[in-house]
């Protein structure tokens, strides 16, 4: 994915001979971060890559966006990927650090955040869900910078499989990067930790 004037080039490559579907999805506008994800472009039954020129958004209006890139795999499972991008006044697209990981079958099956950004006018929290692949010890920690400043889960045993959800307030956070750390302990073997990013508008 990668920014091409006020367009996108969006390049992808199929080991199946699948039909791709391509959506653009709105999480803020301006200042204010969005309560429901908005799916504002949609490219169906595309099977190889192509240049967005970005008609169909609101004239240059910024804000943040993921453009998901989803193929449907025999048997019924879904391919998908994500890539996060920030749209800035003037309407040039900019890539952002990851808000979703991909499973690892070592370490845990999710790890994603409900949005890129959070906090703005009306200080939208951050969500945070993930399930671990094994039964181990498991912290989250919210970095900003190298410094904790807060701790979402405390280590301890969690079981393997289960979805859990945690919130992260927006309140007397100030503005910025901010880092989710997901911290995985298996016994006989070294701490294994894994990031996401977001932003606090």
């Amino acid at each position: 994915m990668r920014p091409r004037g006020r367009g996108l080039r969006v390049a992808f490559s199929r080991a199946l001979r699948r039909k791709v579907t391509v959506d653009v999805l709105r999480h803020s506008r301006g200042a204010h971060v969005l309560g429901t994800v908005r799916r504002v472009k949609r490219f169906a039954a595309r099977t190889r890559s192509f240049t967005w020129d970005g008609r169909g958004l609101a004239a240059r209006a910024p804000g943040y966006f993921t453009v998901r890139v989803r193929m449907r795999l025999p048997g019924g499972g879904v391919d998908e990927r994500r890539v996060v991008l920030e749209r800035r006044r003037g309407g040039r697209f900019a890539r952002r650090p990851a808000s979703v990981r991909r499973s690892s079958c070592r370490l845990f099956t999710r790890f994603v955040l409900r949005s890129p950004v959070f906090g703005a006018t009306r200080k939208r929290r951050q969500t945070i869900h993930f399930a671990l692949a094994h039964t181990v010890r498991a912290r989250v920690d919210v970095l900003r910078g190298r410094r904790v400043v807060r701790t979402l889960q405390r280590m301890r045993r969690l079981p393997a499989g289960r979805a859990r959800g945690l919130s992260l307030a927006a309140r007397s956070l100030p503005r910025g990067r901010y880092r989710i750390r997901l911290t995985i302990r298996r016994a006989g073997a070294p701490a294994r930790s894994v990031t996401l990013v977001t932003r606090r508008l």
